[in-house]
């Protein structure tokens, strides 16, 4: 918990033996309904969340890397997190805390918390945040 950097009173460490079943498992239990989102920055190769997410039929929303730029002013990110939906929780958003070393703001947590999303965020894909 302390090498993610989250208060152990907050949050929950599942152990699973692959990066393929964790995104499975938290696929699988997700309470994806029609109507709802996921969104999504795993490419589709390793993104086992998308076809539950699409079994259930929840929109898919592949988004791009760059989207995760705090500089780009008014990016199509912050519009999905503010779209209007009449189910809260409005979804699921993931992305991870690094691509390529590159570290993302924890930011964007709040955004999707304050926008009514559940948040599910990897440490290159060992540590999960706020999964419900």
């Amino acid at each position: 918990m302390k090498h993610c950097g989250v208060n152990e009173n907050d949050y929950l460490v599942v152990f699973v033996s692959s990066q393929r079943d964790a995104l499975a498992m938290v696929g699988e239990s997700y309470p994806f309904f029609r109507g709802n989102y996921y969104m999504t920055i795993i490419e589709e190769k390793h993104d086992r969340i998308r076809e539950f997410a699409g079994k259930k039929q929840a929109k898919v929303v592949p988004m791009s890397e760059s989207w995760l730029d705090l500089r780009i002013k008014g990016s199509q990110l912050s519009q999905y997190f503010r779209r209007k939906c009449k189910h809260t929780p409005k979804g699921l958003f993931a992305y991870p805390a690094a691509v390529d070393g590159i570290r993302y703001s924890m930011h964007w947590i709040s955004e999707a918390h304050r926008n009514s999303w559940h948040v599910f965020r990897g440490w290159h894909w060992q540590c999960i945040d706020r999964i419900f």
